[in-house]
């Protein structure tokens, strides 16, 4: 039976679009004077902030240096995608926290109409981005490195990531995967973290799905994993 082709962008990226479609479809049911519903999502606004700032840091610091031996055009295209990308980052999150300080009913209607669109732009610019990445950057690295390389890459850039950005993560994550994806990503974590985080792991990702979908996925653990 032929290995599987090693893929490292997919799986996130799935979290990643949901977490940007979610927010604008939140901000567009959100009128602009419930100042308590913007609040939250400025919130949630900033957590995807900050995901999307440290995924871009992760991928230039282990995947950047390998795309570029194996397809240097991509890599500069990725490049300065990525120093835009997070530029527009930083600066919708400004635009969010800005909106709190507009009082004026018609001011914060218009203020809100304009971060709308300028998040529906960004995601339009950054889907291609990941398009991109995940169509042209992963074959060209499938083409120059062996499949045991870009497994330990992708086990180097997981272990580099600090318990506490993992868990903070795992909410989208979950809630983007199918069943079979989230029995995996368990499995994986109790066959390799400390109990503790594990334990931790299962009530962030319960709590995100919900006891219906959690209990699909404990049923797909031997052996069984409830929540005590």
């Amino acid at each position: 039976m032929k290995a599987p082709v090693p893929d490292l962008y997919s799986l996130f990226h799935k979290a990643l679009r949901l977490g940007l479609t979610d927010l604008m479809n939140r901000m567009a049911v959100t009128d602009a004077q419930d100042r308590e519903g913007w609040a939250r999502i400025e919130d949630e606004g900033l957590v995807l902030q900050g995901i999307l700032l440290k995924h871009s840091a992760h991928e230039e610091h282990f995947l950047h240096p390998m795309i570029l031996a194996a397809a240097p055009q991509v890599a500069a295209k990725l490049d300065a995608d990525h120093e835009r990308l997070d530029d527009g980052v930083r600066r919708l999150g400004a635009a969010l926290a800005g909106l709190g300080a507009v009082t004026d009913a018609a001011e914060r209607a218009d203020a809100a109409q304009v971060i709308y669109r300028e998040l529906s732009a960004f995601i339009a610019d950054y889907f291609q981005h990941l398009l991109v990445e995940e169509t042209e950057a992963m074959p060209a690295l499938n083409r120059h490195f062996p499949p045991d390389v870009m497994m330990q890459t992708h086990r180097d850039l997981v272990a580099s990531i600090p318990p506490e950005e993992k868990l903070a993560e795992l909410p989208l994550i979950a809630r983007a995967w199918t069943p079979a994806e989230r029995i995996m990503l368990m499995a994986m974590t109790r066959a390799a973290a400390p109990r503790p985080f594990f334990d931790a792991a299962r009530k962030v990702m319960a709590d995100a799905i919900g006891p219906e979908a959690w209990a699909v996925v404990a049923a797909g653990l031997e052996p069984a994993v409830v929540l005590s």
